[in-house]
């Protein structure tokens, strides 16, 4: 920001650097809800048992 950026450019910038993850809410990928699944079916499946 001191050298005159945008505030989206400082955003990509930090994003290209750390991924996503430096957003309040990270972009949803199909790997994400995958793996939510199977965290939902681990606990019920233990919770059954």
């Amino acid at each position: 920001m001191q050298k005159g950026r945008t505030d989206s450019e400082v955003v990509e910038a930090l994003i290209a650097r750390y991924g996503d993850f430096v957003r309040y809410r990270p972009a949803a990928e199909g790997g994400d809800s995958l793996v939510w699944a199977f965290m939902l079916l681990a606990s019920l499946i233990s919770g059954l048992w």
